[in-house]
């Protein structure tokens, strides 16, 4: 019978799932600070918008805080449906970043470049072999 010790996490995977509880914060705290200040002249003059657009959006930023936060702590647990939402929205940023290379010219294409190339790096330390065995063996927990 092995004592092989389980695979632990990562310092990358640990590292995006930091990143994420990070964004997930300031996401939420943003939220709160536009809806708190959706009345400001000053903010609404800045930004060309309404009240009612800045406590949506306010709304909108928490709740996607929200969502970043559960899904990095998820992550940081080795839950695999953290890792394939975390693909899904790596996917997108790859679709958005070709279509910024093909529709813009200049400096956008080096945005588009980026987003590609930051969506890749992240799928590879999703996926990569030490990774594997890390969600592997939390499945089996």
């Amino acid at each position: 019978m092995s004592t092989a010790a389980a695979p632990t996490r990562g310092f990358l995977l640990t590292l995006i799932g930091v990143i994420g509880i990070i964004q997930g914060v300031l996401a939420v705290l943003g939220g709160i600070g536009l809806i708190a200040e959706r009345n400001d002249a000053g903010l609404q003059r800045n930004v060309d918008v309404s009240d009612s657009t800045l406590a949506w959006t306010g709304t909108y930023l928490i709740i996607i805080g929200a969502i970043t936060l559960v899904v990095a702590i998820g992550l940081l647990r080795g839950s695999s449906v953290a890792r394939f939402i975390i693909a899904v929205i790596e996917l997108f940023h790859i679709g958005g970043g070709l279509y910024v290379l093909i529709a813009h010219d200049g400096t956008e294409r080096w945005d588009g470049l980026a987003a590609i190339l930051v969506a890749l790096l992240v799928l590879w330390i999703l996926f990569r072999a030490r990774s594997e065995d890390y969600f592997e063996s939390r499945s089996l927990a």
